[in-house]
């Protein structure tokens, strides 16, 4: 029964003369079994007490352990592969980028599914701030011999660091992934494979996974730099100084406050 609440209050407290708690008890019950369940109901024609006669045979009782209820919402995955559950964040397989999933929260998980297939499971952050970021779920963007699949592939082709810096950069999210790659080997182009390699080799080590860093790291290396113009050497003057007279005064003149 809805409003259960409402029906209570209206039906029966109204007009009735508040007394002690254990007259109350006995006033309700009594209501109860007369009124709320002994009179047909509007919606089925029926007493509540007879319909629960009817149908107790039906019923069965209730399993030995708790059932788990979710509380079950959508969720949009961003272009990078995130979604957000009370304050905090997670990573979900890449392919479900920009798509709509539905997430099934439990008090120690999140399910996530994709139509009926359930796509991953995550456990679940306590408080809020939080991230989940796995490593598994950042492979190959597109299928084998597509454009995103070719630029991994030239990207892990700079050097022994570079799948793992390219896992750096998609844990850490400085700003659009393809963008940083692209950078990242336009940096090459310009100051060589090798450089490159070894400012990531460098900015990894220190955790600053980002095309920022690793430009900062080239154009500070001697190395990538092309060579500073040789400044020629200012003629030194030769032969004797000049002599400069210097004008003489008498102390007086100080004395008098430099007037003339």
């Amino acid at each position: 029964m809805e409003n259960r609440v409402k029906f209570i209050k209206r039906s029966f407290f109204y007009g009735y003369e508040l007394g002690t708690l254990t007259t109350l008890n006995t006033d309700v019950g009594q209501w109860c079994a007369e009124v709320a369940n002994g009179e047909p109901c509007a919606a089925t024609g029926v007493p509540p007490q007879q319909r629960l006669a009817d149908e107790v045979s039906a019923l069965h009782p209730l399993p030995g352990v708790p059932v788990e209820v979710p509380i079950v919402e959508d969720r949009g995955v961003s272009k990078t592969g995130i979604i957000h559950w009370l304050g905090n964040t997670y990573s979900v397989p890449d392919r479900l980028q920009r798509l709509t999933v539905q997430v099934h929260g439990f008090e120690d998980r999140l399910e996530v599914f994709q139509g009926q297939e359930r796509v991953a499971v995550l456990t679940r952050l306590q408080g809020k701030g939080r991230r989940d970021i796995r490593e598994e779920h950042y492979g190959p963007r597109t299928g084998p011999g597509s454009k995103g699949d070719q630029l991994q592939q030239r990207f892990e082709a700079i050097g022994p660091c570079a799948a793992d810096f390219l896992r750096g950069l998609a844990r850490t999210r400085r700003g659009h992934l393809r963008e940083q790659v692209e950078g990242i080997l336009d940096l090459c182009e310009q100051h060589g494979t090798d450089v490159v390699h070894q400012a990531m080799t460098r900015a990894a080590a220190f955790g600053a996974f980002g095309y920022k860093s690793v430009k900062g790291i080239v154009r500070c290396d001697g190395r990538a730099l092309p060579e500073a113009p040789a400044t020629p050497t200012p003629a030194l003057v030769t032969g004797a100084c000049p002599e400069v007279a210097v004008e003489q005064r008498s102390l007086d003149y100080y004395a008098a406050g430099g007037e003339r």
